[in-house]
């Protein structure tokens, strides 16, 4: 009875917990070796106060999605630039859609150069959508052909559909100064409408032959027609 009552008291006793749970720890401690001044030297039998976490897992655990904003940006070549025409159709598209437009346009680019600006463009200005009229002059015999027109662009959408931008491919313009060139041009037209995920701006089918000032670049109409086949993607 005795032993009964004292170990009933123990228990119910609030001020004896902190001496009891010290001593059940240096006893744990004891017996696990704890207390060994080699384990303390050496860590061994010692638990890792957190796990690490390697850093590219922490970069994509913090990684934020871009803000982005309500703008357009372009990348073309000197058609997106306007050459043969007073104005040009990333400027009409911005009164088409009351949107701000960025036009990144380079003349004589190829698809494949123009769209390694991509990342960098839509890292530093966040645009809501992604405007593309490249290759023409792959058509024309740059870069890596029609081939590599269509292979670009369809990696271009891949790159604004990561980054949560809507990617707007444009098809070509005719070409009117050389029939093989004009050919190139719709095959990658052809290829371009093949592309899945991107909202595809059919250029080819609003602008003629008659819009084509130069044998190159479209006049004031065929820029106009332009835009409003990107403003039509832009909902």
């Amino acid at each position: 009875m005795f032993i009964l009552k004292r170990k009933i008291v123990v228990i119910g006793s609030v001020k004896a917990l902190p001496r009891l749970l010290g001593l059940a720890i240096f006893l744990l401690l004891a017996g696990c070796g704890g207390g060994s001044s080699d384990n303390a030297e050496s860590g061994a039998g010692e638990a890792p106060a957190t796990e690490a976490v390697p850093a590219d897992e922490v970069a994509e655990e913090t990684e934020e999605p871009l803000e982005l904003k309500r703008r357009i940006v372009v990348i073309g070549d000197s058609i997106g630039a306007g050459t043969g025409a007073s104005s040009n159709f990333p400027a009409i598209l911005q009164g088409l859609t009351g949107i701000e437009v960025v036009n990144a346009s380079t003349p004589g680019i190829s698809a494949e150069a123009g769209i390694s600006k991509a990342p960098s463009l839509i890292e530093r200005l966040r645009p809501m959508y992604l405007v593309v009229l490249l290759g023409t002059n792959n058509a024309a015999g740059a870069g890596g052909g029609v081939s590599g027109a269509v292979d670009a662009l369809r990696k271009v959408t891949g790159v604004a559909r990561d980054a949560g931008v809507v990617p707007v491919i444009g098809t070509l313009p005719p070409i009117s100064r050389d029939p093989a060139q004009n050919d190139n041009a719709s095959a990658i037209s052809g290829g371009i409408a093949g592309i899945s995920g991107a909202r595809i701006a059919r250029v080819d089918q609003v602008v003629s032959l008659a819009d084509i000032g130069d044998g190159l670049h479209p006049n004031d109409n065929g820029q106009a027609q332009i835009a409003r086949a990107f403003a039509g993607q832009i909902y």
